[in-house]
């Protein structure tokens, strides 16, 4: 028996068209069990990294006002997970920490490992904000209606 690229070919039984659709139908379905598996994978590997994500921002968190002091920076108020939903401009923001002192905020987005598109989503985060607090009139010193952390 001879093999041409993987597979057997016996001289007793030569192929015929319904063999080799037959083939063609069980690879088909080969491929599709395996797009599905991968689809999986994404999405257990998607989930993994989200929880990762979770513990990074647990642990970060907890530390961050007293890290932002001892660099100079001192903020009275600190809020988790804040999100802005403005139908009526059409701005819709997440942010991971507000810290607000007075009239000064900051934004801060906690990652792992940043990386440029990290960067430039949270300037664009940060323009969104900025746009926010002019459209709807309000000073930083407003923003402390929102939950301290805990």
């Amino acid at each position: 028996m001879e093999t041409t690229q993987g597979f057997a070919i016996d001289p007793d039984d030569p192929p015929t068209f319904e063999k080799v659709w037959k083939m063609f139908r069980e690879t088909r379905e080969q491929i599709a069990a395996t797009d599905r598996q991968m689809k999986e994978t994404d999405r257990r590997v998607g989930e993994l990294t989200n929880r990762f994500g979770d513990m990074v921002e647990h642990m970060v968190v907890p530390n961050l006002l007293e890290k932002f002091k001892t660099l100079g920076f001192v903020f009275e108020m600190a809020s988790r997970d804040l999100k802005i939903t403005d139908q009526k401009n059409n701005i819709f923001v997440e942010v991971d920490v507000f810290l607000q002192n007075g009239d000064k905020v900051m934004i801060v987005e906690i990652k792992a490992t940043p990386s440029v598109k990290d960067i430039t989503n949270h300037v664009k985060r940060m323009e969104k904000m900025r746009r926010y607090a002019d459209l709807t009139g309000t000073p930083g010193n407003t923003w402390g209606l929102l939950p301290e952390l805990s």
